[in-house]
């Protein structure tokens, strides 16, 4: 792992002097991890999303329209492939939305093939990797919980969800639990500047 000291040091990555840097090679070191990100976690999501969708609801013959559909979307290619700077604004910048929308696909495919466990500690990854997903945290709470009140045990079945998402927290957040200090300076740089405190 790249120390950030050494990172900030790089004239591209230079706190003010970066502002409107877009050699090729900037460009590059931008885009590629985005498109990495979308190989390896947003396109097999949903394959598998679409590969189960259609088995559950009898529809193979639409499943390379939903396919297309869900993978040339003009927003994601807008907005996480930095056609953006085409448009709008000059600047690199790269939102990574792919892998969190891809982690939430997975969600659902592991939702429709009943595996609420792994539901559990999917989305609790989501939800550390990517504030935005937090608005999709109701649907999935109430989801699993009715299915959990249907049970013939429901509270077991409650308490096993939540020590998998307790446990994935645990996990996620144990490089920063050495003190207090490091989990409000991991909690404050993801809040908008206006709710930070002064430092």
């Amino acid at each position: 792992m790249v120390s950030s000291s050494i990172i900030s040091t790089l004239p591209l990555f230079a706190l003010v002097s970066s502002r409107g840097h877009e050699s090729p090679l900037g460009k590059l070191l931008t885009r590629c991890p985005v498109l990495l990100s979308d190989a390896l976690v947003f396109f097999p999501a949903a394959i598998y999303f679409i590969l189960v969708y259609c088995v559950h609801r009898g529809k193979k013959d639409a499943s390379l329209w939903l396919l297309a559909m869900i993978l040339l979307n003009p927003t994601l290619i807008v907005i996480d492939h930095e056609m953006k700077s085409l448009f709008f604004f000059v600047g690199l910048l790269a939102q990574y939305n792919c892998i969190s929308l891809g982690f939430t696909v997975g969600v659902v495919v592991v939702v429709l093939a009943k595996h609420d466990l792994l539901a559990s500690v999917l989305f609790s990854l989501v939800l550390n990797h990517k504030q935005m997903s937090a608005y999709f945290a109701p649907a999935f709470f109430a989801h699993l919980l009715g299915k959990c009140l249907k049970r013939k045990y429901p509270l077991l079945e409650v308490l096993k969800l939540g020590i998998a998402v307790v446990v994935t927290f645990v996990v996620m957040w144990w490089p920063y639990l050495y003190s207090v200090d490091a989990v409000m300076e991991v909690y404050f740089s993801e809040l908008p500047p206006i709710y930070c405190p002064n430092p």
